[in-house]
C-alpha cells in the first residue's frame, strides 16, 4: 500500500560512536518514524475527506436528476420514497420540495467539507516541511515549495540533502 523510505543524512560517526556525546546530531529512528507515521494518518484523513465530498456529490446530482424528473410530473401522482430503511409512498408534490430542501443543504455541506479538505492540505504541508518529509520522486527544492516557504532554511545543497539530518522519503 504506502512504501516507506528513510534517509537520515549528516550523522557523525562520533555521534554514533560516542553514546554519551550530544543526543541531539540526528533525529532518533523512533522519532522519524512517528513523524512518518503521523504524516500518512494527516494523508488518510485528506484521503477520506475527498472520498466524502466525491461520494456527496454524486448523490447530489442523483438527487437533482430525481427532482428534473419528478417536475416534470402532476403533483399527485404517486411516487415511492425511501426514509431509513422503509418504503414510503407519497405524492411527487410532498416529495419535490424536501427533495429540493436535501439538496440544498447537501451542497451546503460539500462546500464546507470542501474547505475542510483545503485546511486539511495546508495542514499536511506544514508538517512535512516542519519534519522535513519528502515524497518519493519529490526533489528537496520541490518540497520546499509545497510548503509555501520558499524553503525558509535556506540550506539547499546540490546533493539533495537538506542539512538538517531529518530528511525523510516517503513513497
Amino acid at each position: 500500500e504506502v512504501k516507506l523510505a528513510l534517509k537520515i543524512s549528516n550523522m557523525s560517526t562520533s555521534a554514533v560512536s560516542n553514546s554519551s556525546g550530544s543526543s541531539g546530531a540526528a533525529p532518533s529512528k523512533k522519532n522519524v518514524q512517528e513523524a512518518v507515521n503521523q504524516f500518512n494518518v494527516l494523508r488518510e484523513e485528506q484521503r477520506q475527506i475527498g472520498m466524502r465530498i466525491n461520494q456527496m456529490e454524486m448523490e447530489a446530482r442523483e438527487f437533482g436528476l430525481v427532482i428534473d424528473v419528478l417536475e416534470k410530473v402532476q403533483p399527485d401522482r404517486k411516487c415511492y420514497r425511501m426514509v431509513g430503511s422503509v418504503l414510503v409512498e407519497r405524492t411527487a408534490g410532498e416529495v419535490l420540495p424536501t427533495l429540493s430542501t436535501n439538496r440544498e443543504q447537501m451542497l451546503a455541506l460539500v462546500e464546507q467539507m470542501k474547505q475542510r479538505l483545503e485546511d486539511k492540505g495546508r495542514e499536511l504541508n506544514e508538517f512535512k516541511e516542519k519534519h522535513g518529509i519528502r515524497l518519493a520522486g519529490e526533489r528537496p527544492s520541490d518540497a520546499a515549495a509545497a510548503g509555501g516557504s520558499g524553503g525558509s532554511s535556506g540550506s539547499n545543497k546540490p546533493d539533495g540533502d537538506s542539512g538538517s539530518g531529518g530528511g525523510v522519503l516517503v513513497a
